[in-house]
């Protein structure tokens, strides 16, 4: 995908060898400088259907994709992967956060849970357990609660500088149809969903939910969906511990985050 002037990817392949090294430069001044071009910060927003809707009137029947501009997304998938790179060498997220991770996919979060249930049967026990999601996970990223988070598990202060100018000041249009509209500011843009370094940020955003204890329990997360179990002698057992110590720990984490 391209943004608002459709340069793709291939057109600038093909200009790489004339405008590769201009580019290089660019994209370091833009990190030592920690600032952005404002058209790096401009998207079209299409909204896909969600399927299953009953009501497609209903923007809430709607999924809003991001278009960004193609230069901008490879300097976004550069500090992507220097970010993922802090994170698995210096263990910067939680072992059971999956998701937008290398060898941690769907697969590993399923095979996780499973073998967990499996240990608790094994014993004679029940597990029980909750799950929830964040509702516009991306797009209702507080910025400030993000960069404490980035600065709080040690993510270089330039690379959290550079985030800061990457969530302010976002513009974008709506295109439905081939029609668009006009150009508006974000004022709390959260993270666009179509960026790729998006999903890695997001892992930043409730990874605390992850290391707190649970009595006879533990957690895991795929990206913006939450598990937490419990495992007892029988199930009332478990939902009170649930009730107890787990739902609270998670309206909390909500009212601190500005997440729903």
């Amino acid at each position: 995908m391209e943004g608002e002037h459709g340069f793709s990817i291939r057109v600038w392949r093909e200009v790489w060898p004339a405008l590769g090294d201009e580019l290089v430069i660019l994209m370091q001044r833009s990190l030592d400088k920690a600032e952005l071009p404002s058209l790096w910060k401009e998207a079209t927003i299409i909204p896909l259907r969600k399927a299953g809707k009953d009501d497609y009137t209903s923007a809430k029947s709607y999924r809003p994709i991001s278009l960004l501009q193609t230069v901008s997304k490879v300097m976004e998938s550069v500090i992507a992967e220097r970010i993922s790179y802090l994170v698995e060498t210096h263990g910067l997220l939680p072992t059971t956060h999956f998701g937008a991770r290398k060898q941690r996919s769907s697969v590993d979060a399923l095979i996780h849970l499973q073998e967990r249930i499996f240990r608790a049967w094994r014993g004679g026990k029940t597990l029980s357990l909750v799950s929830f999601d964040v509702k516009g996970a991306y797009n209702n990223v507080a910025k400030e609660p993000e960069l404490y988070r980035l600065r709080q598990r040690r993510v270089p202060e330039q690379l959290v500088r550079w985030i800061d100018s990457f969530c302010t000041s976002r513009k974008a249009c709506v295109m439905v149809n081939g029609k668009r509209s006009g150009k508006v500011e974000l004022p709390h843009s959260g993270l666009p969903q179509g960026s790729p370094l998006s999903p890695i940020l997001f892992l930043f955003f409730n990874a605390e939910l992850l290391e707190a204890s649970i009595p006879r329990g533990s957690s895991m997360a795929f990206v913006d969906d939450f598990t937490a179990w419990v495992v007892g002698q029988d199930a009332s057992e478990n939902i009170a511990t649930i009730q107890e110590h787990v739902l609270p720990r998670l309206k909390t984490w909500e009212e601190t985050s500005g997440a729903v």
